[in-house]
């Protein structure tokens, strides 16, 4: 996870601004085989910048990281070909989304079989999406939410996680007519995504400005009843807590059952 966060920021993809400093500085900290492949070489070369990081690339020609890089900064298709076809699956899943209709299928499934994220999402395919997903890629988040039912409460929790991402126009499409049909499962999602994202003075919703205020109300509503909800498992789980303490019930046994109730604060 912390190496995609370095190369979307990087890239300027996956809903992230492209900021080569920062990405460089993630990289630093970052363990994974590439971060610590581009942090010595941009550290050796003394790059800190995207022009400079780009030139960088095209002097490691025979690097497929390198080359995928350098490609994808540039738009190339026959550098990023080349890399795929040395087998850096960052390459292939650039090629399953970008490349020849005919070969789209045979990249992703090539990136995916090496836990590539984007290989996922170019499996076009629900467990696909999902996996994509838990990777942080967010057009999966998007594709994998509206693959469920239109009141499942996954929905929203997906959605939600698109939405404070960057990409929230689904989630605004949505929400306000879930809230009126009142499901407390999805009402709760709905709740629990909306917090923290909400300008009730600016009229904004995940940093958006919107436009018709009485759907306020229903964002007021969602967050209620999710603090509600939250609120009242609490009291519930402080409840078992001392009545399992005065019947002298094992400790490990007090924490399991109070963490069944916690897990069960999104059900109705």
């Amino acid at each position: 996870m912390s190496w995609y966060e370095v190369r979307d920021t990087l890239l300027g993809q996956n809903y992230k601004k492209q900021d080569v400093k920062r990405a460089l500085g993630l990289a630093a900290v970052c363990q994974h085989e590439d971060a610590l492949w581009l942090t010595d070489m941009c550290s050796r070369n003394n790059v800190t910048s995207a022009w400079e990081i780009s030139c960088l690339f095209l002097r490691y020609g025979s690097d497929a990281r390198a080359l995928c890089f350098s490609a994808a900064i540039a738009g190339d298709e026959e550098r990023m070909r080349q890399s795929a076809r040395m087998g850096y699956a960052f390459a292939q899943a650039w090629l399953a989304k970008r490349g020849r209709r005919e070969e789209i299928k045979e990249w992703a499934q090539k990136a995916a079989a090496q836990g590539e994220r984007d290989g996922y999402c170019c499996l076009h395919t629900k467990e696909g999406f999902l996996r994509a997903s838990e990777l942080g890629c967010v057009e999966s988040m998007k594709a994998f939410a509206l693959l469920l039912g239109e009141s499942d409460p996954q929905r929203f929790f997906w959605l939600g996680r698109a939405a404070s991402h960057g990409a929230s126009l689904e989630f605004r499409k949505e929400f306000h007519k879930q809230v009126c049909l009142g499901r407390p499962d999805t009402v709760f999602a709905i709740g629990r995504a909306l917090k923290g994202h909400v300008n009730f003075e600016a009229n904004k919703l995940f940093g958006i400005q919107y436009g018709y205020n009485w759907v306020f109300g229903s964002v007021k509503l969602a967050i209620d009843f999710f603090e509600a909800r939250i609120l009242a498992v609490r009291h519930a789980v402080d409840a078992w807590t001392f009545v399992g303490m005065r019947l002298h019930v094992v400790k490990d046994i007090r924490r399991m059952i109070a963490e069944l109730i916690w897990k069960a604060r999104d059900r109705e």
